[in-house]
């Protein structure tokens, strides 16, 4: 615990202290030390107010490893890596160690009791005690081996590690964490080669941490926390994460500079020099007098008391007197020590002076006065009564009388006397003695100062003693620590106790189990002669103190000798085990070796796998090695530090010139105001007052911001409030832009330049004077490696895109950063080492992870080849058009609660709240109240309760299971809520009014530990606004993404730009892989930060968004694939969701709809389609639609060999006049949306589409076939057939080759010609097969106000309820859809529309046109309507063919957002009035929510993998080619393939076999292409001579498709057929297609082929090697 309370006082006094960082904000430090200590605690017991909280050792060990790898990553040292457990104790410390255990161990007791005796049902397994954490118990023996595994494993497979020193001080190293750190750095600073700028941090949550850093004198030490939060600990919550944990980095670079600043005003009074150095000691020194872990507070020296400024100014007004410094590094100058207790003694006086006249003043108050005085009572009486010696009482004799001679008047006298009597008071009650004699106050002050200098050796020169300790509870009053200067201070060193003496002097009774059996007897049984220094009960002494945790543990002081030859005796009957466990051990230091030592198993089972190769070395270190003598350290500031330059990350005041003063200013430094005195600087810098010099000397150029903790920033712009001069970049002539600003910019500068200052004086304490220029800064976030051609590395820093606005006069211009480190000039091989991980952004393969293959293609063809990982991705559009099914979590406002549970809403809403009763009777100084509230909402922090309650524009809507919880709580207190509904409307309940009898208590504490056992008061809270799908919907995708997970891997070795390649060890603190990435839910990403505890490349899906202020704030809750190390539990309890920033993941949908929008038509006024050239491929994908009378159609197209005609370069169909993808009409409803009806001209397809306008065969809807676009195909195709001759294939050139109908199975060879034939035929043969019907005109859109009226009408007749209306967002488009909900539960939903009037109305129609159909039968009179939808005699239908029950929908080609939806919670429907729909009588099927369209009946891995290899050509660059000769003819396991042979490879996808020819273009040609094109990718035909011959009017067919059932069918989420087993159905039915006489099956298989196919049978990796000739 160190110092307590002290953090935060020197924080507050100090406002620059302590920066709040994040992981990227801090700098590079050498050494990384770790308080262990700290870490297991926080791991092992986070919670120690519930009874409930369980949690396994395994755990335990899995969260503190876990922990250190976070701490290692985000600091990453250099050099050394320090971790050190607490070991046994000095002897000083274990009167500390026993109360805190003691305390401990008794309040979790009575928390289970009270607990208990509440009803509460407590878990059957063993809490985990906290005193385990103590050396010698079997968990600190487990913990000790899971630390040296998890080392061993990390040096091994982590190449961070393998570079650093790891020293591990376990628990069987003797000494404290800290100070066994502290001696190693002690002992490194002494070494010759010791480096004197070595950055230092050491992690811990003690406040003597700080203390220990000043002791170094090393300047550029830091202290890392996690940031505290003070306004009470159960309104805490432990950040789930250590990825959201902020930092609080306190620089003791900075306190050094505010120490200075503190006792300057002394440095003129002083007849030496002023010495920083010893100033600093000294200041140690006093920090001892307000207590630490060792010997107690003096009185009335509290930190909360303002005792640390007392002590301040008195050292301030003895210093002069002195003739030099009191603490000497390290030892007490007792002569002038006495001097400063002797002047601190006044205060000692002054201090009990004002407590007497409060006392006297409450006194008088109470007591009535008394006619007569009492008798005068002698003071030598009162003494002697009290005890004390004649010779102390004749020291007070003088005070007895009183005369006019005397100085002091008689109510001094009377006062002293009463100070005295107060001090005999106190050494008798609190030290218990008997009788005070002036020997037992020398021995008290003796002793207290036998006990500073104690102090001193131990954080100075380490232990001195390790016997020694204070033996009271109490110290002496101030004034009696006097007369010692001549004293005699002698230490023995001793010897530490051994494990089980430590266990057996500090634990108490309840935690006897950690102790082998033997020890126990010592502790329990009535004859053991320890058996009274383990008592039952005990007392506790706030002594001034306001927490119950800072209060004096009253127990008795164990006795050494004693317990030592108990202990011995015990020794005897220990097993080996437990003797090994009763020893001491030494170091151990690890380091990185070449050579293995073979494998070893798994530290940690389930969380941390096997290590295949050990190359970790391992060094014993004697435990004393590091503890040298005093003579041989070296103390004070070393030669050759830096202290007049500026080190990046360690602050100082020095940097500008500036004054310090002491005022109350009431800064915010923990999110409250202080009520102490801080420090507050005011800035003296001049600054230029001509604004061109300005410019000329800040604009555009790299600055220093955020003094004192300097950060580099890039100034875009300045401004005065008339004018703004910006930086233009684009501009050779002009330095700058200048701008006159309007009246509105000047009032916006005017409060810019007010929030500068406020912020800065009200959070840091610094007064920046009159501010007549503003900096527009973009700040550093990060840099970034950059490789250039010729193969060097330069590093190229990245900014923050928006800027933010300082002062002037607080940037730093004019100083040079120094740095440490010794700069080495490194190479691409350095950076990109063969084998290293990149993530790669091109976009045929954004998001792929691969690995570096070479770099030697860099500076001749300017790429770097890498081998490409590619999975198929799972397909989510399933649960994005279902989840409204999948949700679990319905919510509904108040009112429908209380509708529901019959309450009022105001009570509901009372009671979801804070609810406060005051137990307590009508004005009481001090009330009780109780909250019996739910908590479920928390308006002031804007808080909601995960998955309980909802706030959604400012309305609070609660859960289903909230509302059980509700209906539990009124039931099971019916009779209390029913008397308390007449006092709702009171802010505050009094029970006696409720309860005159007094029974409500007994009431408010059963309703009290009723709420406690609840589920919402366990539930974690979140910041509303959070964004997060639903636990059923989590659960779909976690299924969806387990069902889709496949064995097969496929690579690809190919060229990468260093541009479109993303290294995680390339970048530096915020570096956005893509800055024009968007995030949404359910897009899916991959892990990009090695500091992460995600595996690196590990892929998921985005399930929650946290916005905050930017965007490179935000937080994404992310569900991984697989399992990891730390992960947060789903509701399934796998260990899969993490929370991450945008900068540690890149978005592989985002990925995606780049290649959509590349391949989607131009987004101008028309949508040119691309013409034909020799760099692009045939990749234009045929739109594979099923109708009610054919089959599925597939088409393979195969590249031929020969280049050499020319190509077709005009395009082949006219362009689309229509955007389809962007709206021009506002009253244009995109056809990509649109269910019902499409008028924009489309190209029409075989296997017609939404797109195309033609009908689809669903269930749900049903679409009358565009007939103009029939005219517009045979434009298309008569414009086409007069293409000049000069621009068309030439038939001359071409052989004429004759195939027969039954060749063209799957894979033959298609022309452009076939291609528009065989659509055009095809849609002729449906027309002749199909009813003959008429055309049919766009159904007429009604009004707003007619189609809402009549609908309205019709329901309020027909359904005795009006139609309900609700409205949702579209993804992220800015579009609406309306749902009409029928009284019978029927709902339809209408097309994204502009605005809710338009949705409206089109919701309406559709209900209005599907009640129509159904309600043929009624009266003329009754149907609302006549006139308003067409008859159906002029309405074509056509029978709705049945859909096959297992159909699998496809949802590929339409790939949104999910709406923003709260769906409205079921009530009881009305009986229906409307008769039930029967498919056998209408053919018009009523429009309820639209499923997406069932685009193809392709398997998704086939596309998928087709999709993964298709090349954009533009993005090919040129490459070595890459051949693999093709496997011999094996018939068990290996296949030959001929050239062109369709390959139709296992999980999805094709390729087709070449080999290079004579006569074909060399390999830099780029139309030369490898990659096989099937015709699911194609976007546009590549017509050859070769091709031209071939002419068919019918299509290829395939036999029919097995059915597959939907993943997500309702109560079933499985699929009946895996992936693997729909491919191979494929994959058999495409090879069945090719007959014997294919001229492609009779190339010789013994060409060399571009492409390898390996099969193992191990893995199930496929890899498919392919080149890729480009031109350089």
């Amino acid at each position: 615990m160190g110092v307590p309370k002290f953090y935060r006082w020197i924080s507050e006094r100090y406002p620059c202290l302590s920066e709040v960082v994040k992981e990227y904000q801090i700098p590079d430090f050498d050494n990384l030390y770790l308080d262990m200590n700290g870490i297991i605690h926080t791991c092992s017991h986070p919670n120690d107010d519930d009874p409930h909280f369980r949690i396994t050792e395994e755990k335990i060990f899995a969260n503190i490893c876990y922990y250190i790898e976070f701490l290692f990553k985000m600091i990453k040292p250099k050099k050394v890596f320090f971790m050190a457990v607490d070991g046994v104790a000095p002897r000083a410390k274990m009167n500390q160690q026993r109360g805190r255990r003691f305390r401990t161990a008794k309040a979790a007791a009575m928390l289970e009791e009270e607990a208990k005796a509440c009803g509460e049902e407590l878990p059957t397994e063993a809490r985990f005690d906290s005193n385990c954490i103590t050396p010698g118990t079997a968990f600190m023996a487990r913990l000790q081996d899971v630390l040296k595994g998890f080392v061993v494993h990390k040096i091994s497979s982590d190449k961070l590690w393998k570079n650093v020193r790891v020293y591990l001080s376990g628990h069987e190293t003797p000494g404290e964490g800290e100070h066994k750190i502290m001696d190693f750095i002690r002992y490194e600073k002494s070494q010759p080669d010791y480096n004197p700028n070595t950055r230092h941090c050491l992690y811990g949550l003690d406040a003597d941490l700080i203390m220990l850093g000043l002791c170094s004198h090393e300047p550029f030490f830091s202290l890392l926390r996690e940031e505290v939060k003070f306004g009470g600990k159960r309104k805490q919550k432990r950040i789930t994460t250590p990825e959201e944990t902020t930092f609080h980095l306190l620089h003791i670079s900075l306190l050094r500079d505010y120490l200075g600043h503190e006792f300057s005003p002394v440095k003129d009074k002083i007849p030496f020099p002023f010495d920083l150095e010893h100033v600093v000691d000294d200041f140690v020194l006093m920090s001892f007098l307000v207590g630490n872990d060792f010997i107690p507070h003096l009185p009335q020296l509290h930190i909360h008391h303002d005792a640390l400024p007392v002590l301040f100014q008195t050292y301030m007004d003895v210093l002069p007197m002195l003739k030099g410094y009191i603490n000497e590094q390290g030892y007490l100058n007792l002569e002038r020590f006495e001097i400063f207790m002797t002047k601190l003694a006044e205060y000692d006086f002054k201090k009990f002076e004002e407590m007497n006249d409060d006392f006297q003043y409450l006194e008088g108050k109470s007591k009535s006065k008394k006619g007569d005085e009492s008798e005068k009572i002698s003071t030598s009486d009162v003494l002697a009564n009290l005890g004390f010696s004649s010779l102390a009482i004749s020291g007070t004799a003088e005070y007895d009388s009183s005369t006019d001679e005397e100085e002091n008047s008689e109510e001094e006298s009377t006062l002293e006397l009463e100070f005295n009597m107060h001090k005999v008071d106190y050494y008798m009650n609190k030290l218990d003695f008997e009788v005070v004699t002036p020997e037992i106050l020398r021995d008290q002050a003796e002793g207290y100062v036998r006990a500073i200098q104690w102090n001193l050796h131990y954080y100075y020169n380490g232990v001195v003693s390790w016997s020694w300790y204070y033996p009271h509870h109490y110290s002496p009053y101030i004034s009696d620590v006097k007369d010692f200067k001549n004293m005699e201070m002698a230490f023995e060193l001793g010897k530490p106790f051994l494990p089980f003496q430590q266990l057996l002097a500090v634990l108490p009774k309840l935690s006897k189990d950690f102790l082998p059996e033997v020890y126990q007897k010592l502790m329990c049984e009535n004859d053991s002669q320890l058996i009274d220094y383990y008592p039952d009960d005990f007392a506790t002494d706030l002594n001034g103190k306001q927490q119950e945790w800072e209060a004096v543990v009253l127990i008795p002081f164990i006795n050494e000798k004693l317990l030592c030859k108990c202990a011995e005796i015990a020794d005897k009957y220990l097993t080996e085990e437990e003797k090994k466990r009763n020893r001491h051990g030494p170091h151990l230091l690890y380091t990185y070796t070449d050579k293995s030592s073979g494998p070893f198993r798994s530290f940690l089972p389930g969380h941390y796998p096997p290590t295949d190769a050990v190359h970790a070395k391992v060094t014993e270190i004697d435990q004393d090695f590091f503890r040298l003598p005093p003579e041989k350290l070296i103390k004070g500031l070393l030669d050759g530090v830096v202290m007049d330059k500026f080190i990046i990350g360690f602050p100082t005041l020095r940097t500008l010139k500036h004054s310090a003063k002491l005022k109350n200013e009431k800064v915010k430094v923990f999110q409250m105001v202080s009520l102490k005195e801080n420090m507050m600087l005011k800035i003296e810098e001049k600054t230029e007052d001509d604004i061109n010099k300005i410019c000329e000397k800040v604009l555009g150029k790299i600055i220093y911001v955020n003094w004192p903790h300097l950060r580099e920033g890039l100034v875009t712009a300045i401004s005065d409030g008339i004018t703004r001069y910006s930086y233009d970049k684009r501009s050779h002539t002009l330095k700058f832009v200048q701008e006159e600003m309007s009246r509105e910019e000047k009032k916006t500068w005017e409060r810019q330049v007010d929030s500068v200052e406020e912020y800065l004086y009200q959070r840091w304490g610094i007064f920046a004077g009159q501010t007549k220029v503003l900096a527009h800064v973009k700040r550093l976030s990060g840099s970034k490696i950059v490789l250039t051609k010729d193969g060097k590395v330069k590093e190229e820093k990245q900014f923050e895109n928006s800027t933010t606005n300082f002062a002037l006069q607080t940037t730093v211009s004019d100083i040079d950063a120094f740095s440490p480190d010794v700069e080495i000039e490194k190479t691409v091989q350095d950076v990109l080492q063969p084998g290293s991980t990149v993530f790669v952004l091109a976009p045929q393969y954004y998001g792929s992870v691969g690995k570096v293959v070479d770099c030697d293609q860099l500076s001749s063809k300017g790429v770097i080849v890498v081998n490409i990982e590619l999975v198929s991705e799972p397909d989510l559009l399933p649960v994005i058009q279902n989840q409204d099914e999948l949700m679990l979590e319905q919510f509904m406002p108040a009112y429908v609660v209380a509708q529901q549970l019959g309450m009022e809403s105001h009570f509901i809403s009372r009671l979801t709240g804070t609810f406060l009763v005051q137990t307590s009777p009508k004005g009481s100084s001090n009330p009780n109240r109780v909250n019996i509230g739910l908590n479920l909402k928390f308006n002031h922090r804007n808080e909601e309760v995960q998955g309980f309650s909802k706030r959604v524009d400012n309305q609070w809507l609660y859960s289903e299971e909230a509302v059980k919880i509700l209906n539990s709580y009124i039931s099971k207190f019916a009779d209390f809520f029913e008397k308390l509904i007449g006092y709702i409307g009171c802010d505050v309940v009094y029970l006696e009014d409720i309860y005159p009898n007094g029974e409500g208590l007994k009431i408010i504490k059963e309703m009290a530990s009723w709420l406690k056992e609840q589920a919402c008061s366990k539930a974690d809270r979140q910041s509303c606004g959070i964004k997060k799908l639903d636990n059923g919907i989590v659960c779909a995708i976690e299924k969806t993404v387990l069902s889709s997970l496949k064995d097969d891997i496929y690579h690809i070795k190919k060229g990468i730009l260093p541009a479109q390649l993303y290294s995680p060890y390339m970048c530096k603190g915020v570096y956005m892989p893509d800055s024009r990435a968007t995030f949404h839910l359910f897009d899916r990403v991959v892990n990009i930060s090695p500091s992460s505890s995600v595996p690196l490349g590990l892929k998921g899906t985005i399930i929650g968004i946290q916005t905050a202020d930017k965007e490179c704030d935000y937080i994404y809750e992310i569900l991984f694939d697989t399992e990891f190390t730390g992960g947060m539990s789903t509701s399934s309890g796998s260990n899969k969701i993490y929370r991450m920033a945008p900068n540690a993941i890149i978005n592989i949908s985002h990925g995606e709809r780049l290649k959509r929008q590349s391949n989607s038509p131009s987004k101008s006024g028309r949508n040119i389609i691309p013409r034909l050239n020799r760099t692009n491929l045939f990749d234009s994908a045929v739109k594979q639609m099923h109708t009610a009378d054919s089959s599925p159609m597939h088409i393979l197209q195969k590249k031929s060999p020969n280049k050499s005609a020319s190509l077709q370069t005009q395009p082949f169909y006219k362009a689309d006049t229509t955007n389809m993808f962007q709206a021009q009409d506002p009253k244009y409803v995109n056809p990509v949306f649109s269910p019902t009806w499409s008028e924009s001209k489309q190209f029409v397809t075989p296997k017609a589409n939404r797109l195309s306008g033609g009908y689809i065969n669903s269930s749900n809807n049903l679409m009358q076939p565009n007939t103009s676009n029939q005219t517009h195909l045979k434009n298309f195709w008569a414009e086409l057939k007069k293409t000049p001759e000069s621009q068309s294939p030439s038939n001359k050139q071409m052989p004429n080759i004759q195939q027969n109908k039954n060749e063209q199975g799957y894979g033959q060879k298609v022309s452009v010609e076939e291609l528009f034939q065989g659509a055009q035929n095809h849609i002729d043969n449906n027309q002749g097969r199909n009813m003959q019907r008429e055309k049919a005109p766009p159904p007429s859109r009604v009004s707003n106000k007619d189609a809402v009226e009549v609908l309205r009408q019709f329901c309020l007749e027909h359904l005795k309820a009006p139609p309900i209306f609700s409205y949702n967002s579209y993804g992220a488009t800015h579009l609406v859809i309306a749902t009409v909900s029928l009284a019978n539960g029927e709902k339809v939903s209408s097309v994204p529309c502009q605005n809710k009037f338009e949705a409206a109305a089109d919701a309406a129609a559709k209900t209005l046109a599907s009640l129509h159909s159904r309600l043929a039968g009624l009266p003329t009179n009754q149907n609302y309507l006549t006139g308003i939808i067409q008859h159906e005699s002029n309405i074509g239908r056509i029978p709705v063919p049945p859909t096959p029950r297992n159909l699998q929908p496809d949802y590929r080609p339409f790939i949104l957002c999910p709406p923003h939806y709260v769906p409205v919670p079921n009530f009881q429907q009305p009986p229906p009035v409307l008769p039930p729909f029967n498919p056998a009588c209408f053919d018009v099927p009523v429009l309820r929510h639209p499923q997406p369209l069932h685009s193809t009946h392709i398997p998704d891995s086939f596309v998928k993998a087709n999709q993964r290899f298709l090349l954009d050509s533009e993005a090919c660059m040129s490459t070595q080619q890459l051949q693999t000769p093709l496997p011999s003819q094996n018939s068990n396991n290996r296949t030959s393939f001929g050239e062109k042979d369709v390959v139709h490879l296992p999980g999805g996808g094709t390729a087709v076999m070449r080999s290079p020819k004579l006569g074909t273009p060399k390999s830099n040609d780029p139309v030369n292409s490898s990659m096989f094109v099937p015709a699911q990718v194609m976007k546009q035909a590549i017509k050859t001579p070769s091709e031209s011959g071939l002419s068919s009017s019918e299509w290829p067919d395939l036999p029919p498709l097995k059915e597959v059932q939907n993943p997500l069918e309702k109560n079933s989420l499985k699929s009946q057929s895996s992936p693997k087993e729909r491919t191979q159905l494929y994959s058999d039915a495409s090879i069945s297609s090719d007959t014997p006489q294919s001229s492609d099956a009779k190339q010789p298989a013994s060409h060399p082929s571009n492409m390898t196919v390996l099969k193992s049978k191990n893995k199930r990796r496929i890899a498919a090697n392919f080149q890729n000739p480009v031109g350089n």
